[in-house]
């Protein structure tokens, strides 16, 4: 349940805050950090975990698990600043943030299969927002692309989306 004190900016977030200032165990090693919280205050228990793998300069993988008791479904949400002139692109698994400026994409692609995504586009930010069945491991991808138009963004997009 949400805190009933907001200890952080409420411009970061754009929903009440939670565990966000729990202590997580935490392992790294080489290019993978690893996450780990048991909520035993949780209304039933809970648990999370999730794995950062750096791939290159450009792209990261981030696997994310939930365990909740009850009807509750876990939601891992994501923030991306924006400027005026960003165009979002879509695909049924993933979504592109196009920049014209610096001609280049920043692609983000999740794994599909029982996943629920919202994208909500506010004046200065965007919201992802993915739901998942308990127990099931979510894989989102993060990469930068060259893109010079957004036809460019969206091909980059549909391969990155595609990728195993």
């Amino acid at each position: 349940p949400p805190s009933g004190r907001d200890y952080i900016a409420r411009y970061t977030h754009p929903i009440s805050t939670g565990t966000f200032n729990r202590c997580y165990a935490t392992r790294v090693r080489n290019n993978v950090a690893s996450f780990h919280y048991t909520a035993p205050d949780a209304p039933g228990g809970a648990a999370f975990q999730k794995i950062i793998v750096l791939r290159g300069s450009r792209s990261i993988d981030v696997s994310t698990s939930g365990h909740v008791r009850g009807n509750e479904r876990p939601q891992q949400l994501t923030s991306f600043r924006l400027a005026s002139s960003t165009t979002i692109v879509h695909a049924a698994n993933g979504f592109a943030l196009y920049e014209p400026k610096s001609k280049r994409a920043f692609l983000v692609a999740w794994n599909s299969r029982g996943v629920q995504a919202t994208l909500e586009r506010h004046a200065a930010d965007v919201l992802l927002t993915l739901t998942y069945a308990g127990g099931r491991r979510v894989l989102t991808r993060f990469d930068v692309e060259p893109a010079d138009t957004p036809a460019d963004a969206q091909a980059a997009l549909t391969a990155f989306a595609n990728r195993p």
